[in-house]
């Protein structure tokens, strides 16, 4: 592990498929909204993910599972 784990910044990956829900526009947005009040209140390190063929189930999560753990990872 990083003996200086606490003095980095705070990271968020943000993920979203463009088939979620019933309004995945609203979804999408919502999240962007996140993803701007965040970057407007300290230097954090995000990620924002959008898949077009997303969909809200374990089957979506899981495809992007290996990048999340790769991005999450990479400072360690």
């Amino acid at each position: 592990t990083n003996a200086n784990w606490k003095t980095q910044q705070p990271r968020f990956y943000f993920y979203a498929g463009g088939r979620e829900g019933n309004n995945p526009e609203v979804m999408v947005k919502d999240m962007d909204e996140m993803v701007t009040v965040l970057e407007k209140k300290a230097q954090y390190d995000i990620r924002r993910v959008v898949n077009p063929l997303g969909q809200h189930n374990e089957k979506a999560w899981q495809q992007e599972f290996d990048d999340f753990y790769r991005w999450l990872s990479s400072r360690w």
